[in-house]
């Protein structure tokens, strides 16, 4: 009977928290089955490797609304694969606000997309239209977010990050090839953008990118070498000139502050040269500097990502002036990337004490297929 009693009135106390068990155990419930749905998605589109694309091909799917109705299910596949590449790739970094954000967009990238499947969906025109155009805007901030969120894991962790520096180098090469490719199929596909060129003249491109950046080279340190440009012969190829202007403002910006920097107290400012070479093959784009060179150390971190040639970071003071032309850590890195990106290289050789020459060479073959996942610094 005291038995009864005893729980008669447990049972009593207990009644009033029976909700909010409740409550605790179905959320718990659906916390387990979010998690089980998301590794089998993720397992599922995982389990499809990534199509490496050709120039060719990427002209192509833009050319007629024809060719881009018969690429809409491939391309709805082909992204869902290289999303969940990009998320899982960054779930070997530590678990920082800023990583964890990125990664957790790509999979909800993965979730929309797979959810547009023919099977699922009537509406797939629409609301495909509508998820390439957020994939989009989402990863035209992907360089800046995910390189801030690696700067401050770095500050975080001191001389540490040391040990982390090449798994945190290598998923970044990784998630950022993916950005470069899967922007290129977005924007082909939508036809957001004229992406590929297929004449585009590498001495025009040069002569607009040193006018801007002499122009905030004067503006920030006041005063620009001579950036003087040559091409053994006219010529063109098919690229992508973004890419190209991008490349050729991250090696000319550094030239322009390593010369002003070592020559300051010099009468004039030594020019520098930019030599334009072509062949059947491909083309050639040599700069060089005198401005001082770099030591044998920072050539070796000159291409990992974050580390930084300037004075400061630019992500610790956004601030700075000085943050317009150096200081990100990502220039060369990624410069990289979109050099190799259809077969090209960038290499780097300096003089410490002298000077710097930093060299592209680009494919000129449009059948050149993309480098994905496996891109590194041996590479």
């Amino acid at each position: 009977m005291a038995a009864q009693q005893v729980l008669g009135l447990g049972s009593l106390a207990l009644s009033p928290l029976l909700p909010r068990i409740h409550l605790g155990l179905a959320a718990a419930s659906a916390q387990l089955s979010a998690q089980v749905a998301e590794r089998e998605l993720l397992a599922r589109y995982m389990a499809k490797p990534p199509s490496a694309m050709t120039l060719q091909d990427l002209h192509d799917i833009g050319r007629t609304q024809a060719a881009r109705r018969v690429f809409a299910e491939p391309l709805r596949l082909e992204l869902c694969s290289r999303f969940a590449r990009a998320a899982l790739e960054l779930r070997r970094l530590p678990a920082t606000p800023g990583i964890s954000e990125v990664a957790g967009k790509y999979i909800n990238f993965v979730f929309e997309l797979d959810a547009l499947a023919p099977r699922h969906s009537a509406a797939v025109p629409q609301r495909f239209g509508s998820t390439l155009r957020a994939c989009s805007k989402f990863q035209r901030g992907l360089f800046r977010s995910l390189g801030h969120s690696i700067s401050s894991l770095s500050r975080e962790l001191g001389h540490d990050y040391q040990g982390l520096r090449p798994l945190a180098d290598e998923v970044l090469r990784r998630v950022f090839s993916c950005q470069i490719g899967s922007e290129l199929l977005i924007s082909q596909y939508s036809n957001l953008y004229t992406a590929i060129q297929l004449e585009c003249n590498p001495k025009l491109v040069a002569e607009k990118t040193a006018a801007n950046v002499r122009e905030v080279c004067s503006r920030v340190h006041g005063s620009a070498p001579q950036i003087l440009i040559c091409q053994s012969q006219g010529g063109t190829l098919a690229c992508v000139p973004a890419h190209l202007e991008y490349i050729l403002q991250e090696i000319l910006k550094n030239a322009c502050c390593a010369v002003v920097r070592a020559q300051s107290h010099a009468a004039s400012l030594p020019a520098i040269t930019c030599k334009i070479t072509h062949s059947s093959e491909a083309v050639e784009v040599c700069i060089s500097d005198l401005g001082g060179g770099m030591s044998p150390s920072s050539i070796r971190k000159a291409w990992s990502f974050t580390h930084t040639g300037g004075c400061k970071s630019a992500w610790g003071d956004q601030g700075s002036d000085d943050s317009t032309m150096s200081g990100y850590g990502l220039g060369l890195p990624l410069s990289r990337l979109y050099a190799g990106h259809f077969g090209g290289d960038l290499q780097l050789t300096s003089w410490e004490n002298w000077g710097t020459e930093v060299c592209l060479t680009l494919s000129k073959q449009m059948t050149r297929s993309e480098r994905l996942w496996e891109l590194s610094d041996e590479d």
